[in-house]
């Protein structure tokens, strides 16, 4: 139940002053986790403390966290899960894509496939980009709308007098094929073989690649990590000390590292802390 308030360099040692009492100390490790999750404690005061000891920051932003749009149709899709394809493209440039379970939510999307784009998507819109985020809710049939559309004309043959409802039936949330069939403007007892090619492609485009605009991220409150904090380029990778003040050691989150999900963030905080530890103990 201590909280450090200051630390002042003082010749070769260090002075720290907290709310309790005041320590001096050789050798200082700084281990306070960046702003995610503050109710864990992490109130993003080791920033604020490294900066006094001479060090930069690149702004922290939520990482691994969920998405947010503005559309009127989320509550229609909210609970749905879907195992996908998503392209994130920012200023319709393409950047990366990611595989696996999504989350549609009542304000956007969520899910592990969702938030390994979200570092780089907070990040462009900080820099006022436009974030994109386009979804294949049938990645398993193919990339291209033609190739829906193929698939849809030989089920439509197979599985006979079905509308497309019906025929998309198991194969995604009924909830979601209804809002997919009203952004399409197509009327949900419609039979495919009957529907005119254009109607055919709108459909196909929304199913393969439905596009969805980000506007913002969640809160800190809700990120498992950040992006942004003490640049690498200040720090020595072999020891974790600081080039900026010897006897100083910077570790974990408050570092401008952030991994994808799947224990790699932990990793890296356990990894980091095990090199100052052993260099400090003179295990090198």
């Amino acid at each position: 139940n201590i909280y450090v308030e200051d630390i002042i360099k003082q010749e070769n040692k260090y002075y720290i002053k907290t709310n309790n009492r005041e320590y001096f100390a050789d050798k200082v490790i700084i281990a306070t986790g960046s702003k995610a999750a503050p109710k864990t404690g992490s109130d993003g005061n080791g920033y604020e403390l490294v900066k006094r000891l001479g060090h930069s920051i690149i702004k922290p932003l939520p990482a691994l966290v969920q998405l947010r749009g503005n559309n009127n149709y989320f509550k229609q899709w909210a609970g749905i899960k879907q195992d996908v394809k998503v392209s994130l493209l920012e200023n319709d440039v393409f950047i990366k894509k990611e595989k696996g379970e999504i989350i549609l939510t009542d304000y956007g999307l969520s899910g592990i496939c969702i938030m390994q784009l979200s570092g780089a998507i907070a990040r462009g819109l900080d820099s006022g980009n436009k974030e994109t985020v386009i979804i294949n809710f049938v990645p398993w049939i193919g990339d291209t709308p033609q190739e829906f559309i193929k698939w849809m004309d030989n089920r439509s043959k197979k599985v006979l007098n079905r509308n497309i409802t019906e025929l998309l039936d198991g194969i995604l949330n009924y909830k979601l094929v209804n809002l997919l069939m009203k952004q399409s403007n197509i009327k949900k007892e419609t039979k495919w073989l009957k529907l005119n090619e254009q109607f055919k492609l709108t459909l196909a485009q929304n199913i393969i690649a439905f596009r969805q605009e980000i506007v913002s991220t969640n809160s800190f409150d809700k990120a498992q990590v950040c992006s942004g904090g003490v640049p690498l380029s200040e720090i020595d990778p072999r020891t974790m000390e600081s080039k900026k003040s010897k006897g100083l050691y910077i570790i974990g989150e408050l570092l401008d590292v952030d991994g994808d999900c799947g224990g790699y963030n932990l990793g890296f905080a356990w990894i980091s802390g095990i090199l100052a530890g052993k260099y400090i103990a003179g295990d090198n």
